[in-house]
């Protein structure tokens, strides 16, 4: 998550922005080149900077991962780790801006209404592309829950979307848009702009190829109805 205390505030209202998007992630980023499972610090941590998994982390909404000074963690801890990021971080950011802040990571139901009490304006469901906890839930599987929970405020979905066809299933689950990551970036090394054009609409062809075959005449009505759970 990025800190409030980094300048998010200002920079971003000069410069035009109409919303924000504050990224709740682990606790601990894990290296691209390094696998590793979770130690006692980890687990022990919770707020908008980690559990974003759920895989069995504690829950602690406004305190910092227990025995978070410097000392008691290992070098890699040390310089990737931001344990003292808590939910009332997004209060204090709250106060300091009237842009829309969209909280990306949520997972879990309690995350939802914790962000809706706390004056998030959307949400988006997301894992991070898997890259945070090995075993880490799957974004898809999360999504109802958290619409459920989420008390009318939009979300939206990311982790996962390649195509048309998971553009389908994650509204008739109930998102309200979706994030499209690495096919766009496919598009971009590919053929630079054009490629970027081409992945988009060859994602939305695909939507409304199948939303013609499954007999839905639009997006919006796109409901649970439509899929089934194999």
């Amino acid at each position: 998550m990025a800190s409030p205390r980094s300048g998010f505030r200002q920079p971003a209202v000069h410069a035009g922005a109409r919303a924000g998007t504050v990224s709740q992630r682990s606790g601990v980023q894990e290296p691209s080149e390094q696998r590793w499972q979770p130690g006692p610090e980890s687990a022990a941590h919770s707020g908008p900077a980690s559990g974003t998994g759920r895989t069995g982390c504690k829950r602690s909404r406004s305190r910092p991962v227990a025995g978070s000074d410097a000392g008691s963690r290992g070098p890699l801890q040390r310089h990737l780790s931001r344990p003292d990021l808590t939910w009332d971080d997004l209060s204090r950011l709250r106060e300091w801006t009237r842009l829309p802040i969209v909280l990306k990571g949520i997972l879990h139901p309690d995350d939802a209404r914790e962000a809706a009490a706390r004056g998030m304006d959307a949400l988006i469901v997301s894992n991070h592309g898997g890259r945070q906890i090995d075993g880490s839930v799957g974004a898809l599987d999360a999504l109802p829950a958290v619409v459920a929970a989420a008390g009318g405020l939009p979300v939206l979905f990311d982790s996962g979307i390649r195509s048309g066809a998971d553009v389908f299933r994650a509204l008739a689950l109930g998102a309200r848009a979706v994030l499209l990551g690495r096919p766009y970036a496919y598009g971009l090394a590919l053929a630079g702009e054009a490629g970027v054009r081409e992945v988009i609409q060859n994602v939305l062809a695909e939507l409304d190829l199948t939303l013609g075959l499954a007999g839905v005449p639009r997006a919006r009505d796109v409901d649970m109805q439509a899929v089934t759970r194999r």
